[in-house]
């Protein structure tokens, strides 16, 4: 069978979990048949660079500048979008999505040659920058560029009805992909749990953590408002926070007004994910809003115990050692909650995980196949 051209596009390109989907995907495809690149707008973190050249594929950043106004941007957005796949030829473009604005890009893709288009839906709200005038957009936007899709599909069963039209749900056009991971690498090691607890200084800590960008959804906030509680009934107690992002300065500065400078650790990024999360005695994601997290499937995966807000779809409880609180609870009863894991002994979930479907082997092969399948029944599939 002659090569598959995709092109993988998402808004921003960052160290975050639709990266994270996009990047445990192309590892896992047949590449002896499908070609990848990676195109987005703006180019936040150049953490997977070096991967995606090893892998064959070409990161493209459409957006260089800055501009003059919001309709310029998107002018020279599509046009380089454009462009792109035309001088490209690209089979698929599969659009990685957080709202349907993103799917005027579909249309310029059908418009411009590209046998089939598949909608990726990651999220279930908008932030609260412009809210209302982006909800407006994201719904007139999905009943005006749904139809351009081949493919449709999602994270979690609230991405679904979030993102696409309620004639889409209610007919089983949408199908979920479970954001699944390397399950084998997540398998608990206590040894090196043991080893990296040792190096950081926290081996006789109950040891909180997060991983996620410093951004609204992710309710840092809050976080902090959780283990200020939690520390004042376990001094001997740190939080832990991975990642980066437009909001760390903010956190930074509440912690140090709240006094607790010596307990919280901003380690910045990391590709050692599966040794952080053996290192956390519980694993905290108090988000706004989610499509359904890549790293709360990582952190089970790893056998941390999870601290999960309502806000996060069921779908995401995937083992026996998750727990679920309303954001409206207090932070002191989040803490309680939490301090009931202090003498909890560690297993592998391992079976619990490959037995729920995540196993991205699996899934990118699903992926793959559902691909050829829709481009055998439009007689585009070149053998």
């Amino acid at each position: 069978m002659q090569n598959l051209r995709v092109l993988f596009y998402t808004e921003l390109w960052a160290n975050a979990g639709i990266e994270s989907v996009i990047m445990s995907l192309f590892r896992n495809f047949d590449l002896s048949k499908v070609q990848v690149d990676i195109m987005a707008s703006q180019n936040l973190s150049d953490f997977y660079d070096e991967e995606i050249t090893k892998l064959g594929g070409t990161k493209i950043i459409t957006l260089c500048g800055t501009y003059s106004s919001p309709a310029k941007r998107m002018f020279v957005n599509q046009k380089a979008f454009r462009d792109a796949i035309i001088r490209n030829k690209y089979d698929i473009v599969h659009i990685h999505m957080c709202n349907a604005a993103a799917m005027v890009y579909g249309k310029i893709a059908k418009k411009n040659g590209v046998k089939m288009v598949v909608y990726h839906s990651h999220n279930t709200n908008i932030g609260t920058k412009l809210r209302y005038l982006k909800t407006i957009v994201h719904t007139v936007a999905k009943y005006r560029y749904e139809k351009y899709a081949d493919l449709l599909l999602s994270c979690s069963d609230l991405a679904s009805k979030w993102m696409f039209t309620s004639k889409s749900n209610s007919t089983g056009k949408v199908i979920v992909i479970n954001n699944a991971i390397d399950l084998n690498r997540f398998d608990y090691s206590p040894q090196i749990r043991h080893e990296n607890r040792m190096a950081m200084g926290i081996e006789d800590k109950f040891v909180v953590g997060h991983i996620g960008r410093f951004a609204v959804a992710k309710n840092h906030p809050f976080l902090i408002d959780i283990f200020s509680a939690l520390h004042k009934k376990e001094p001997n107690s740190v939080l832990l926070l991975i990642g980066e992002g437009e909001d760390e300065n903010a956190v930074r500065e509440k912690v140090h007004t709240i006094g607790l400078d010596d307990s919280v650790i901003f380690y910045g990024t990391t590709k050692e994910i599966p040794t952080m999360l053996w290192s956390m005695d519980a694993f905290l994601l108090p988000s706004l809003f989610e499509g359904n997290p890549v790293v709360g499937i990582e952190a089970q995966a790893a056998g941390t115990p999870c601290f999960f807000a309502d806000t996060i779809t069921r779908m995401c409880s995937l083992t026996n050692i998750v727990e679920y609180k309303s954001l409206a609870e207090s932070p002191d009863d989040w803490a309680d909650m939490i301090l009931k894991v202090k003498d909890y002994v560690r297993v592998s979930t391992k079976k619990q995980m490959v037995g729920a479907g995540y196993d991205i082997t699996a899934v990118a092969q699903k992926v793959q196949a559902l691909y050829e399948s829709i481009l055998s029944e439009k007689g585009e599939l070149m053998q």
